[in-house]
C-alpha cells in the first residue's frame, strides 16, 4: 500500500473509484487483480478426480471436474486449462480433444491415460496436447505444466 492506495495483485481488472483520489504516480482508475487460473478434470476414477481436485486447489487454482463425457462437455465454457482422461465411461477423451481443437478452443490440454493402444496415442499426438501424460499421474508434472499455461 502506497499512499493509502490499495494495488495488490490478486485477480481481475475492475473500477476502483476509491483510487480517482490516490496520490501515487500512476492514479491509474483500475485496481489490477490476477484471477486464479479455470482448470477442468475430466476423469472418471473417483479417487483421482478428488485428489487432484484438492491438490489444485490447495496450489491456488479453480478447480471443476466431471466424471464423465457429457458433463465435461457442458463445463468447458470459460475453462483455461482442462487435464483430460482419454477412457471415459460414455465415450473417449479424444473426441473431446478433437471438438476443442475444431472449435479453436485457447485452452490448454493435458491428456492423461493409461492407454498404450498405440494407434490411440498416434491420434492424441497429431491432435497436440500440450502434455500426454502417462499414469499413475506424476502431480508435479501436472502443475509444471498449468502454471506454463500463465
Amino acid at each position: 500500500m502506497a499512499n493509502g492506495c490499495e494495488f495488490d495483485a490478486d485477480c481481475r481488472i475492475r473500477p476502483a473509484s476509491h483510487l480517482l483520489g490516490c496520490t501515487c504516480p500512476t492514479r491509474l482508475p483500475y485496481r489490477i487483480e490476477l484471477l486464479p487460473l479455470k482448470v477442468l478434470i475430466v476423469e472418471d476414477n473417483p479417487a483421482a478426480r478428488v485428489t487432484l481436485e484438492k491438490i489444485l486447489s490447495l496450489e491456488g487454482f479453480y478447480v471443476q471436474s466431471a466424471g464423465t463425457l457429457r458433463r465435461g462437455k457442458e463445463l468447458l465454457d470459460g475453462q483455461a486449462a482442462i487435464i483430460l482422461d482419454l477412457n471415459l465411461p460414455d465415450g473417449n477423451g479424444v473426441d473431446l480433444l478433437r471438438q476443442i481443437r475444431a472449435e479453436n478452443r485457447s485452452m490448454k490440454v493435458l491428456v492423461v491415460t493409461a492407454c498404450a493402444d498405440s494407434a490411440v496415442l498416434r491420434e492424441v499426438r497429431t491432435l497436440q496436447p500440450e502434455a500426454l501424460l502417462c499414469k499413475p499421474l506424476d502431480v508435479s508434472k501436472v502443475l509444471e505444466h498449468l502454471r506454463a499455461t500463465n
